[in-house]
Parts: structure tokens; sequence; C-alpha cells
């Protein structure tokens, strides 16, 4: 401690500096051998030497992960920074009574930079906290304002401004840290919006009951990526979609951990897919379609494979449409029609032919397996 402060390094600094070697190093079990061995330390004190010096290692883990913590509470107690000045802090400065209604970003790892790329972006006012020095020097390299500290201290979220936030996301890879933050934000401010992201899906719904609003947790977002891109391509109407995952999020992933969903549209599914549907395909340019009536496409309203029931063109709706009516490039064609005709007719208004040769014939759920002639 006394080395540090000549040093001129801050008090919050030389404290955890302090603590954090504060345990007995390895090399004194050498010394101590050869102390005993020249006669210089009795047996006696050398037991209880080496009895000191092994409790001291077991307690050096715990003392270098609480020192941070210690040293941040004791500068916040004894306001130890502004005493002799010194080179680093591990407190943050005074929260800016200006900074007002902005996003707190607690962790700036993969998720939380994001996060504070989009808030740069579309501007809005953030602020990001995190313990890691390293962290906090990218953050202020990438444009963001920041400070350091561990969020799961109310001193902390005091100066990061929770009281007067619009929202916080948490995005800590430590579930405890996470927990502490949520429970101590909801306490200093009730209606403050809290995001949580998770790995650990175990944790979702204790991270409600202290206070989040949305959890987030990755492998279950990820997973609902792929439903959507899978419902997509077997072309279930959008809203369908949304519904669906809208459901998913409101009842907290309830079927993805095996839970039953009321209402789901996982369990309609077949029916959906059985069902009709339509389509709004955009004509590109250099479409074969191109210069074709919907005759020629097979796509005439009064046809038996996918209809075209609407074309937009330049703002205008036709919607009194027969076979002899040609398609133009830019025109955006409705089609309504079953789950295999919606998927013929794409190819066909494709911009080169698609390879459906090698792709296989696709089993649509609730049709014929074989291709319509």
């Amino acid at each position: 401690l006394i080395a540090a402060r000549v040093g001129r390094v801050s008090w919050p600094v030389a404290i955890a500096a302090s603590i954090g070697l504060a345990h007995v190093g390895e090399f004194a079990f050498v010394l101590a051998q050869a102390g005993s061995s020249a006669g210089l330390l009795p047996e006696t004190w050398s037991q209880v030497f080496l009895a000191s010096a092994l409790f001291s290692l077991l307690l050096g883990p715990f003392l270098a992960q609480a020192a941070p913590r210690i040293a941040v509470a004791l500068d916040a107690r004894f306001r130890l920074s502004g005493q002799g000045g010194g080179r680093g802090s591990l407190a943050a400065p005074p929260a800016d009574p200006s900074r007002q209604n902005h996003v707190v970003i607690a962790g700036f790892g993969l998720n939380g930079r994001n996060v504070a790329r989009v808030l740069r972006a579309v501007r809005i006012p953030h602020l990001v906290v995190d313990q890691e020095p390293d962290r906090v020097a990218a953050c202020a390299v990438d444009g963001s304002p920041s400070l350091i500290g561990n969020t799961a201290q109310p001193e902390i979220l005091e100066r990061a401004g929770i009281p007067h936030a619009r929202a916080l996301v948490i995005a800590l890879s430590d579930p405890m840290a996470t927990r502490h933050t949520a429970r101590l934000a909801r306490q200093m401010h009730p209606g403050l919006f809290i995001v949580v992201r998770t790995r650990a899906v175990s944790e979702m719904d204790v991270f409600y009951e202290v206070g989040a609003n949305v959890v987030i947790p990755e492998e279950f977002e990820t997973s609902i990526e792929i439903f959507t891109a899978v419902l997509r391509q077997f072309h279930v109407p959008s809203n369908i979609v949304e519904a669906q995952v809208m459901l998913l999020r409101r009842e907290r992933y309830s079927v993805m951990r095996g839970q039953k969903l009321p209402g789901s549209v996982v369990e309609q599914l077949d029916e959906i897919l059985a069902q009709g549907t339509t389509e709004a395909a955009r004509v590109l340019q250099h479409s074969q379609a191109i210069g074709k009536t919907l005759g020629e496409l097979d796509m005439a309203p009064e046809g038996t494979g996918a209809r075209a029931v609407a074309v937009v063109r330049g703002g205008r709706a036709f919607t009194t449409l027969d076979a002899s009516f040609r398609i133009e490039g830019g025109d955006t064609l409705v089609l309504l029609g079953a789950h295999r005709e919606i998927d013929a007719a794409l190819e066909r208004l494709a911009p080169a032919p698609a390879p459906t040769a090698a792709r296989g014939v696709r089993g649509w759920p609730g049709e014929d397996p074989e291709p319509h002639a």
C-alpha cells in the first residue's frame, strides 16, 4: 500500500493491489526451509508458519476476487479518491446531472458492444458500465461514454444515473451479478425497463422475479430464428409467424422448455400448411417471366395452379386479370394457391431457371407427394 502511494497510485487502486497481494507467496516456503536449516527458525515456530502460510494461500483467490469491490466500497465510504490525487481509479466519477432518459449497458462484451453500436447509430444517449479496464478502454475507442465499476454495487448504479435512466440492458456473463444488478436497479427505479441477456436458461424465472421486464436466452432466440426461417420457407403467412414468435416470448419460451403452450400455432401447423396461402412476389430485372402472359406462366386467375389475383404496377393495383395480362419488370404479383403451387410459381418468376432436378421434390404437408401435372 505504501509503495503504491509513493508511486502516486490512487487510493482505490492501491488498496485493491494491497489486498490482492496480501497472501503469502510460494517463495516463503523456501525461505522457511532455509531458516530452519540454519537454526534461525525454531521447529515450533516453523510449524506455526507453515500452517499460517497454507491458510493464507487458501484465502488468496478470494481476496483477489473481492479486492476491487472492497476498494470501491472504502473509496465511497471515506472519499479517498480526492485525497492526494494519483493515477487510476476503481471508482466511477460522480453521476452527470444532465444525463436523463438514457440507456445503461451493464457489460461490454459482444452483446453489450453491439447494443452500444446500435444506440450510437440512432443517437440514443447511453452509458456503458464494465469492471474490466481493457473493455472500458475499448468502449472509449468506439465512442461510447463509459465508467468502470461493478453494477452489482448500488454506488456504481447511482453514478451511472439509474434513478433517471430510461432502460437498463444487462449483458453480464455472471448470473449472480446479473441478479444483484437487476434487483438493485428495480429498487432504485421502480419504473425502469430492464432487459437481461442470459446463457443460463435455468435462471430465466429468477431474473423475472428480481425485476427484469424481458429476459432473452441466447440459445432460444437462435432457435426462434431457425423456426421462423423454416416457417417462411413453407410460405406460412407473416402475421401467423409473428404471432407465434410473440406468443413464445410472452410465455417465456414454454414450448422450448418442454411445457405446453396454450393456443400455440405449432399445434395447428399441419392444418395451416394443408390450407392454401398467399404470397407477394416482385418480378426482378432479368426475370424469365418478363414479357410473358399469365396464361403462359400458368398463373391465370382461372387456372389450376398458383393464381395471380392482383398485380401492382407503378403504385396502381390491377385486380381484373385474365390469361392475356402481360408481366413487366417491377410488377408485384399477389399469388394464391397451395404451398407446392406457390413454390413452383416463384421458380417461374426467378431471374434464372432454378435447378429443380438437383433439389428434388419437396414433400409439402397436407398435399399429394407427387407434383401436379
